[in-house]
């Protein structure tokens, strides 16, 4: 099993984002589905993050980075 670490600034910009589906959208059905995906992506993560392709960014990648595509938003 693997560890998995969200930053501060990382759980802020989920905030924003489930607020902007919920509330600027009005579609608190899709904030929810979002959360769902989420939340699988952190099962997989912890599990096996090698599902999930490295990172572009050469940096990144060096340190392991994984990213992860859910609806229109990309999660490193």
């Amino acid at each position: 099993m693997y560890k998995l670490v969200v930053s501060a600034l990382a759980y802020q910009d989920l905030d924003s984002i489930i607020s902007y589906i919920a509330i600027q959208l009005a579609n608190p059905t899709a904030a929810s589905n979002f959360l769902n995906e989420l939340d699988k992506c952190y099962g997989h993560l912890i599990n096996n993050p090698m599902i999930y392709p490295k990172c572009n960014n050469e940096w990144l990648e060096k340190q392991g980075y994984r990213k992860v595509i859910i609806k229109n938003y990309i999660l490193i």
